[in-house]
């Protein structure tokens, strides 16, 4: 069961994805030197983005 075990990863990863973005909206409001965070945050999300997308169009 591959599938399974990729789900709850992109679960993970996402749930991180939430917190770092969290994290990061603090860190602009506070400051607005944090580009490299952005950037990495960024990734990570398209990261992601790109994994869901391939899962929903790979179950259809």
């Amino acid at each position: 069961m591959p599938r399974r075990s990729e789900r709850e990863q992109l679960k993970a990863k996402m749930l991180e994805v939430c917190f770092l973005n969290k994290d990061l909206e603090t860190l602009r409001k506070n400051s607005m030197g944090f580009t490299k965070e952005f950037e990495f945050i960024e990734n990570l999300t398209n990261e992601v983005q790109g994994l869901v997308d391939s899962m929903s169009s790979s179950e259809n």
